[in-house]
């Protein structure tokens, strides 16, 4: 299947597979090169074995495996392969030799360049020993791990396009500005209103003003919680996030004074505040393009997403039951474990209120999802509301 995807795609490269490592992991380099020349003979696989005629250039390939041993990312040459590797939109897999070192966070921790560390974390990880190195083979060939095209949405496109940017930088930032509200610390508190002097990019300005829109289609100037919650889980999607509600809600008290509740609403001048400090930790005021790669890339998912057809509905999933006692703990169960384990699914009770839709009756509710779950009980269809 990737041989055959290799043909079809848009942008060809060489080599479907490149393998890598430090010299300490490159017997592991060899093992792994020697399983897929016998075990999948139509890819065409390239490794680095620290010979230059022998070596295959990281850029004539879209998927790079890096073997991760002891100290091998004080390794300078390696970590300047997984570099170049990013630059050209390559996939990074990384091959954890679990013998070696044991505490992959512990080997994170020696690598200084944050943008590298951040990408590693994100790619795909696969646990390595030499007594199981088919298993690694075909957990590496898994459909949707290797890369054989170089696809990107026409959001991402437009938003790299605008600066020049690539992939894995505007990965970063969207990852970073998550990362604001799961701070918790209250950082922001300490700066956000003493300096009010934005001196921000124009673009920047642009798509901040844009965002805010984005959260107050009927301009009135506020922002209430109801309706900052359902823009903030599309934000959190678009910038490839698990949607949580304790962390909307920090975010959205610090966007405002502190000490308000969530019965306050945002003004411009708040929300502007916040991202104001959050360009800054970016680095937007010490002219990293990146933050408007990332505010721009923003708005456009966002305006995009909102008009899809999932959109259209307020809810993907309605949870009705026959209101009987036993029922609702049933229920509740049920939608914690959904809200744990699928956080992204927009998921309601029958019996339940949902804050700013306190007038809206179930059957609108029904009405208004895309999924019905019918919580099956003993006569449950002689309940009158459920059937309704």
């Amino acid at each position: 299947k990737i041989a055959k995807a290799k043909t079809l795609a848009s942008v060809k490269r060489k080599y479907d597979i490149c393998i890598t490592a430090s010299p300490d992991g490159m017997p592991v380099t060899n093992q792994l090169f020697e399983a897929f020349t016998k075990l999948s003979p139509a890819l065409c696989v390239g490794r680095n074995v620290g010979d230059k005629v022998q070596n295959a250039d990281v850029r004539y390939t879209f998927n790079l495996i890096v073997v991760l041993t002891e100290d091998a990312l004080t390794c300078a040459p390696l970590l300047e392969e997984i570099k170049i590797s990013l630059e050209n939109e390559g996939n990074i897999l990384l091959v954890h030799h679990l013998t070696s070192c044991p505490d992959i966070e512990k080997e994170l921790e020696k690598c200084e360049d944050k943008v590298l560390v951040a990408s590693l974390k994100r790619a795909v990880r696969f646990t390595y020993m030499p007594e199981v190195v088919a298993s690694v083979l075909m957990a590496v060939l898994e459909p949707g791990t290797v890369k054989t095209d170089d696809s990107k949405s026409p959001r991402t496109k437009t938003a790299l396009s605008s600066v020049g940017g690539k992939s894995f930088r505007l990965e970063y930032k969207n990852r970073f500005a998550l990362g604001v509200a799961e701070d918790g610390s209250g950082q922001v508190y300490n700066t956000k209103f003493t300096d009010k002097k934005s001196n921000l990019p124009g673009d920047i300005e642009s798509a901040i003003k844009a965002l805010f829109e984005l959260y107050d289609p009927e301009k009135k100037g506020l922002i209430g919680w109801p309706q900052f919650a359902e823009v903030d889980r599309i934000v959190t999607e678009c910038l490839g996030g698990q949607y949580n509600e304790m962390l909307s809600r920090r975010c959205f008290s610090m966007m405002n004074y502190p000490g308000l509740t969530l019965e306050a609403d945002i003004s411009f001048t708040t929300f502007h505040n916040y991202h104001l400090f959050v360009a800054k930790q970016m680095g937007a005021m010490d002219g990293d393009r990146d933050a408007s790669m990332h505010y721009k890339y923003v708005v456009d998912k966002v305006k995009n997403t909102k008009k899809a057809k999932r959109y259209n509905k307020l809810f993907d999933l309605f949870i009705a039951h026959d209101r009987a006692k036993k029922s609702k703990p049933f229920a509740t169960a049920v939608k914690k474990s959904l809200c744990a384990h699928t956080p992204n699914i927009r998921v309601v009770v029958c019996n339940e209120k949902v804050a700013g839709r306190e007038d809206t009756t179930s059957s609108q509710f029904a009405a208004s999802s895309h999924n019905l779950l019918i919580l099956l009980t003993e006569d449950c269809f002689a309940s009158a509301e459920l059937c309704e």
